[in-house]
């Protein structure tokens, strides 16, 4: 059982690479960040829906589930469009928790300038409740609260419990919004919260206390809470409202908020990252680690069998190939399927034609010839062996001749033919010296003229003979016709 075990284990560590780890890597963060946020926002309902349906998935390609599969990846897309759509604020959230990260440190809004705020605080909120005055303080931490507040005024004042007295009296026009304090001072006041929908979690309480929890579900802020009916002091984080049964304890949560946040600022984000919430990380992994065992760890090795192009390179322009190379290649790979579905596409066959000599000439195909992705391995090649003639050639300029055919119609002739252009560019190999001294046209068509004509016919290289312009293989002639006398005389009207 140990060999075994052991066997297994040297198998896996020699089929794990450097992508295998990043890409588990990869997978963990995100499994972090979606059990964070089920942990803090998701209700136990929709967990346990998503854990059936992805159970229901993995069961499906393990057993090869052919219906279900196709109804998961008609689904697939039409199910990420709405997930987007019903989760588009944690997504604007996530955005905007990356924008405040600062990898060095350094302090931000949630930190604590002034040590008596909380004292401040602690003090005039205890009045609050004692006097059945209601009061609604919001902390604001790392995250910015424009997006989630509306209204107020600014008034960029020191806290103190005058001030918040004069703010939250019943007479004061400002008494039923939110005092935000931002960076040890009052910022607005007035201000309008997001109301919670958790109405189990405010049930018997009032909309100052809702509009808390509101807030503290959509942020990191922190709102106190002083119920104005029952004189209570509660405390709205992190999505949760409860209730301080006593002031030591509210002196506490503030302070916590304040140096956590102060804290959170002086250590820089790599280090913060590896501290909190261990046990979410080693969970993250180990499902990571399942899923990539489940479907990315495979041993199996397959055949597969590629038409590719074939591209010759560096051939000397002295030269010329006598006859056609060919064009495409078929390769047999072997490897991981993994692999093979990375890797869907094949680079050409490059072939070196710089050692290429007048005469017979033998290139083998070899893997240097083939581009593999790494982890696949090159089994066969066809052809596996390049056999051509090559020969020198020379660059000459020709005259291009005009090929007649048939016979002008009777009463007509042809007085000139002219051809634009008069001369061309060739390569002539060695067969071709001496023998070709112009390029002949296709042939131009007598029997069709009957007055001036102008005719685009194509270039008829002979053996040996290659332009030197491809793209010009066509030439432009213009035959002038005149009618013969004996046919002008019969066209003469008699005389009277």
């Amino acid at each position: 059982m140990t060999h075994i075990v052991v066997s297994q284990l040297q198998q896996l560590r020699a089929n794990t690479h450097l992508g295998d780890l990043l890409d588990i890597l990869v997978i963990s963060v995100i499994f972090y960040y979606v059990l964070f946020w089920f942990r803090r926002r998701a209700s136990r309902s929709l967990i346990i829906i998503l854990s059936i349906i992805a159970s229901l998935y993995a069961l499906t390609q393990m057993l090869n589930m052919y219906l279900t599969s196709l109804l998961f990846h008609a689904g697939l897309a039409a199910t990420l469009v709405v997930l987007v759509i019903i989760f588009q604020s944690d997504i604007r959230r996530a955005f905007e928790l990356m924008e405040g990260w600062r990898f060095w440190g350094g302090a931000r809004s949630g930190t604590l300038r002034d040590p008596t705020l909380v004292d401040t605080l602690v003090s005039t909120v205890a009045d609050f409740a004692q006097n059945r005055v209601g009061a609604l303080i919001v902390l604001q931490g790392r995250e910015a609260l424009d997006r989630h507040v509306r209204g107020g005024t600014s008034v960029n004042g020191e806290p103190s419990y005058p001030l918040l007295y004069s703010i939250f009296d019943h007479n004061s026009p400002g008494h039923d919004g939110a005092v935000l304090i931002d960076q040890g001072k009052i910022n607005r006041l007035g201000v309008l919260l997001p109301l919670s929908n958790n109405l189990r979690a405010v049930s018997g309480r009032g909309t100052r206390h809702t509009a808390a929890l509101g807030l503290s579900e959509q942020s990191d802020a922190m709102a106190l809470v002083v119920s104005e009916e029952r004189g209570t002091i509660s405390i709205a984080h992190q999505g949760k409202l409860r209730q301080v049964d006593s002031l030591a304890v509210l002196k506490r949560r503030i302070e916590g908020f304040y140096s956590s946040s102060s804290a959170t600022e002086k250590t820089p984000l790599g280090r913060r990252w590896i501290r909190e919430h261990i046990g979410l990380k080693a969970l993250s992994v180990t499902l990571a680690c399942l899923l990539w065992l489940l479907f990315a760890y495979r041993v199996e090795t397959v055949y597969r069998t590629f038409e590719v192009p074939i591209e010759y390179r560096n051939l000397s322009s002295r030269l010329i190939i006598a006859e056609g190379l060919p064009t495409r290649a078929t390769l047999t790979i072997s490897g991981p399927e993994r692999d093979f579905t990375l890797n869907t596409t094949i680079p050409p066959v490059s072939i070196d034609m710089s050692t290429v000599k007048e005469g017979d000439n033998e290139i083998p195909v070899t893997a240097e010839h083939v581009t593999i992705p790494s982890g696949l391995e090159l089994i066969r090649v066809e052809p596996g062996l390049l056999q051509f003639e090559a020969s020198l050639r020379a660059t000459v300029r020709l005259p291009v001749k005009v090929t007649r055919s048939g016979e002008v119609p009777e009463g007509f002739q042809v007085t000139d033919i002219k051809v634009r252009p008069e001369s061309v560019t060739v390569k002539l190999d060695s067969s071709a010296w001496g023998k070709v001294t112009s390029i002949p046209t296709e042939p131009l068509l007598l029997e069709d003229l009957e007055k001036d004509a102008v005719r685009t016919l194509r270039l008829e290289l002979p053996n040996g003979a290659v332009l030197e312009d491809s793209t010009r293989s066509t030439v432009r002639v213009r035959a002038s016709v005149e009618i013969t006398k004996e046919k002008s005389s019969q066209k003469q009207p008699a005389s009277p």
